[in-house]
C-alpha cells in the first residue's frame, strides 16, 4: 500500500497494537494517541519510513523496546502509558547524530538512569517527568548537549532534562529562568517530579509547555514536522 499517514486518533480503540499495521511500510505519520490500546509494544522496524509516531495516552505495558531500527523517527510521543522497566541501551540506535528529534516518555513508570547511548544525538528534546528515574548521569549535561531541549540544557544544565531529587517543577524540569525547579523535601530519590507532599507543584504563569510538545516550537526546531 502507498498510504503514508494514518490518524486513529480519539477513537476508543481497545486491545493490543493492531499488528496489521506493521504492513503498511510506506507510513511516515501514525498517530493512535488518546486510545485504550494495552499490553507490550510491537517491533517497529518494519516501518522503515516512519516520521511520526504517536501512542500517547494509552495503556501500553512493557519496556520500550521496539525503536531502534527507525532511520528516520522524528517524533515519538509515548507519554501517558504504564511502560516499566528502562530505557534501552539501543532505544534511537539507528538515528543519526545530527538529526533532530523529539521524544515524550512522560508519565510512565520507567526507572533506573539515562542511558548513555543518548549522548550522540546533538539535537535531542526529551520529556521524562513523573517517571521512577533514580539516575540522571552529568555527561548527559555538559556542553556536548547544550542545544538539547531547545538549548535550555546550556542554560540550566542537568535541571533542563529533569528536576533532581530533593527538588520538583509542574514540568518535571527547569524550562525557564522562571520556572526553575523548587526545593521539595518529600522527594528523596526520584528526578523529573511534579508533585509535592502528595499535591501537583503549581504551573509558572510564564510556562511554556502545557501538556507534551507545542507545535510552534516543533515546527520551528524540525522545520515544519508538527506534533500533533
Amino acid at each position: 500500500t502507498s498510504l503514508i499517514k494514518l490518524d486513529m486518533k480519539f477513537n476508543q480503540i481497545s486491545g493490543a497494537f493492531p499488528t496489521e499495521l506493521l504492513k503498511l511500510d510506506k507510513l511516515e505519520s501514525l498517530s493512535l494517541t488518546d486510545n485504550n490500546l494495552s499490553g507490550g509494544l510491537p517491533d517497529f522496524t518494519s516501518l522503515g519510513s516512519l516520521i511520526s509516531l504517536h501512542l500517547g495516552s494509552n495503556r501500553f505495558s512493557g519496556e520500550p523496546t521496539g525503536f531502534g531500527g527507525l532511520t528516520y523517527l522524528l517524533n515519538l510521543d509515548l507519554s501517558d502509558n504504564d511502560l516499566v522497566g528502562t530505557i534501552p541501551k539501543n532505544f534511537l540506535r539507528n538515528i543519526s547524530a545530527r538529526k533532530p528529534i523529539a521524544v515524550d516518555l512522560s508519565s510512565n513508570n520507567l526507572s533506573g538512569g539515562i542511558p548513555l547511548e543518548l549522548d550522540r544525538l546533538e539535537e535531542l528534546v526529551i520529556y521524562l517527568r513523573d517517571n521512577k528515574f533514580t539516575e540522571l548521569s552529568p555527561e548527559l549535561c555538559n556542553e556536548d548537549n547544550r542545544d538539547w531541549n531547545f538549548d535550555e540544557v546550556g542554560m540550566f544544565g542537568c535541571d533542563a532534562i529533569m528536576c533532581p531529587p530533593g527538588k520538583a517543577n509542574y514540568h518535571g524540569r527547569h524550562s525557564a529562568e522562571t520556572s526553575p525547579c523548587r526545593k521539595c523535601v518529600s522527594n528523596t530519590d526520584l528526578y523529573g517530579q511534579i508533585t509535592c507532599d502528595g499535591e501537583p507543584v503549581v504551573k509558572s504563569s510564564s510556562s511554556r509547555l502545557v501538556r507534551g510538545f507545542v507545535g510552534i516550537a516543533i515546527s520551528s526546531l524540525f522545520s515544519g514536522v508538527l506534533w500533533c
